[in-house]
């Protein structure tokens, strides 16, 4: 492989990220913590994607796609802090 060929892959790799954790105003950094602290509760309280979808009122794919990184709501981050009582200011 060469050096062209490495730098193709790494601007890919790159973008693709970017794509994958976008944010409203760029808090890409929040939006990873916000992910890392639901996935914590949805542990300690034996918590699956279904299980929040029905505790916030949104589906089951919405859940999916926001926890995936391929969906961004503030709505969604703000009543699942609220659902797991986590700080209001990692939804923002």
């Amino acid at each position: 492989m060469d050096e062209s060929q490495r730098e193709r892959i790494r601007e890919a790799l790159a973008d693709f990220v970017n794509k994958t954790f976008r944010t409203e105003g760029g808090n890409k950094t929040g939006y990873i913590e916000l992910l890392a602290e639901i996935d914590k509760q949805k542990r300690l309280q034996n918590l699956k994607n279904r299980d929040l979808a029905s505790m916030i009122g949104f589906s089951e794919n919405t859940i999916n796609c926001f926890m995936t990184g391929n969906r961004w709501s503030k709505a969604v981050a703000e009543k699942l802090c609220e659902a797991l009582k986590l700080p209001a200011e990692l939804a923002s």
